[in-house]
């Protein structure tokens, strides 16, 4: 089993369309628990082919995305969400999305992205 998951091994390990993915990959990068994979020789970020030959980067879950699946602590993810202006401003239609499918999706795709790191 290769080291590492590129955006394609996520969606379909774990049953999600391209734009969640690679939305929920990215927050957890932005806030330290995972990181791209860089070959110790070249210092070049690695890529792997996708299912149509495209060169994509592969990631890696960090020690603190390890330590967050293995002890079960809360995702604190950086920056806003940008499903958000999909809402309508309500607040609470908001503030319930951020807190259930944003972190509970990207948990999903930590723990799997963990078992390849």
């Amino acid at each position: 089993m290769p080291q590492g998951t590129i955006c394609e091994d996520c969606e379909r390990g774990l049953g999600m369309r391209h734009q969640t993915a690679s939305a929920r990959r990215t927050d957890l990068r932005a806030s330290g628990y995972t990181t791209y994979l860089v070959d110790p020789v070249t210092k070049q970020e690695l890529r792997r082919p996708t299912s149509t030959g495209s060169p994509a980067r592969v990631e890696v879950a960090t020690p603190k995305g390890v330590a967050a699946i293995t002890y079960g602590l809360p995702l604190q993810l950086n920056g806003h969400d940008p499903t958000r202006s999909h809402h309508g401003g309500d607040p609470a239609s908001t503030g319930a999305f951020g807190r259930t499918a944003r972190s509970h999706d990207a948990w999903r795709v930590l723990e799997y992205m963990v078992k390849f790191s």
